[in-house]
């Protein structure tokens, strides 16, 4: 028994996979990064994926958030010094 591949869940990639409860690592698209895994599980006759651990997140959405970090802190960080 096995849980099909999906091309897009998650903003991950998951391959086609044995439904034997372990963990299945998936691959963040192109844009993404980050580590998601899930298990493939039997439930009766059929596989069925288990919910996403962790996520694969835009890459423009970390660059916005630790430009933003930088600029904002900094900022503080100067005012606290004068």
């Amino acid at each position: 028994m096995n849980c099909s591949s999906i091309t897009n869940e998650g903003n991950a990639k998951w391959n086609e996979t044995l439904a034997n409860g372990q963990p299945m690592n998936g691959e963040c698209l192109d844009g993404y990064q980050g580590s998601v895994s899930r298990k493939c599980i039997q439930v009766g006759s059929i596989g069925n994926w288990s919910s996403i651990s962790s996520s694969c997140n835009g890459i423009i959405f970390l660059f916005s958030f630790f430009f933003f970090y930088r600029v904002f802190f900094k900022k503080e960080m100067i005012n606290f010094k004068i």
